[in-house]
């Protein structure tokens, strides 16, 4: 399985959370809510997504089951983090502006998720 189709939006806020977004498996299956991180030692890290618990505690809701796959499926979130990085900073030079760039985000995500016309009776 590949992670394909990664729509990324980069965070301009300081915080711990550099980019948030959504990717596909194979182009069948997406996943959303992914978040790219910073660590306290400054290194990037993906975040799956995850939900609290009552207690307090964290839980994983959508996640690789191997640390290999996880390893695959990070290494090609943070290479297009790293591409969208660049092409944001060229984009900036160039005068436009996050805002844009976050209602192109939302434009993609809407046109991935639109829903599919179906066949058949009462569908």
């Amino acid at each position: 399985m590949e992670a394909t189709g990664i729509r990324l939006f980069i965070i301009e806020d300081p915080g711990n959370t550099k980019a948030i977004g959504s990717f596909q498996l194979d182009g069948q299956f997406t996943v959303r809510g992914v978040r790219v991180m910073e660590d306290k030692n400054g290194e990037l890290f993906v975040s799956f997504p995850s939900r609290e618990k009552p207690d307090g505690e964290y839980e994983g809701i959508a996640y690789p089951a191997t640390r290999a796959f996880k390893r695959k499926i990070s290494e090609a979130i943070l290479e297009d983090y790293h591409v969208r990085l660049e092409n944001r900073d060229r984009e900036l030079e160039q005068g436009k502006s996050p805002e844009e760039d976050f209602a192109e985000f939302q434009d993609e995500v809407q046109t991935q998720d639109a829903p599919k016309a179906r066949k058949g009776k009462g569908r």
